[in-house]
């Protein structure tokens, strides 16, 4: 699973080696304040290199930050690790070889530790979503988008002699809506698991 050969719509031998293997682990988090070094909790750190052959020829090497390959319009073709130009299907190949390789060289630490961190972000979008419901229904009504811009801008006007100073915000109904979509979706989700 170190490397992977391939044969491109163009009759090239593209070999992919796996020079430095991949692995995403927890790390200790340290920050210098000014001069002290000070442990601050855990993040992720991710290393692996991959090198590039065309032919034989050594093409590129690339660190795993350059992995996703992405679409080039004027060469016609999807670009991998910033240099080699190929076809879908040989694009489709390489990606799979790459989020095995992703898959493999995860530690249990770092799975736990990134299901972690997305609870809190779901927490977080959770808390904000409440929080826009509660605003907005505290409000004498909830307007469209453009009423609640245009309530603002007369606010403004009106306290502020059209300058800078305090307005009030406004919460819209599509604001309403999509808070509401997030409290039902992760809701659903939660109930689901």
């Amino acid at each position: 699973m170190n490397s992977l050969k391939l044969t491109t719509k163009k009759e090239n031998e593209l070999e992919l080696r796996l020079t430095e293997p991949y692995k995403k682990e927890v790390v200790p988090k340290y920050v210098n304040a000014d001069g002290d070094i000070c442990l601050v909790g855990e993040e992720i750190r991710e290393h692996g290199q991959v090198s590039v052959f065309v032919n034989g020829k050594p093409i590129c090497s690339s660190n795993w930050y350059e992995w996703a390959p992405y679409y080039n319009e004027h060469v016609g073709a999807w670009i991998l690790f910033g240099k080699a130009a190929v076809d879908e299907q040989t694009k489709d190949a390489v990606v799979e070889w790459l989020n095995k390789i992703r898959e493999d060289g995860t530690t249990p630490e770092a799975v736990a530790f990134l299901n972690k961190e997305k609870e809190k972000e779901v927490k977080k979008r959770l808390a904000e979503a409440h929080r826009i419901v509660a605003k907005a229904e505290a409000q004498r009504d909830i307007p469209d988008k453009e009423e609640a811009r245009r309530r603002m801008r007369i606010y403004n006007e009106i306290n502020n002699e059209g300058g800078y100073g305090y307005v009030p915000y406004i919460y819209s109904r599509e604001e309403y809506d999509e808070a509401k979509e997030i409290i039902r979706r992760y809701n659903s989700d939660t109930c689901n698991n």
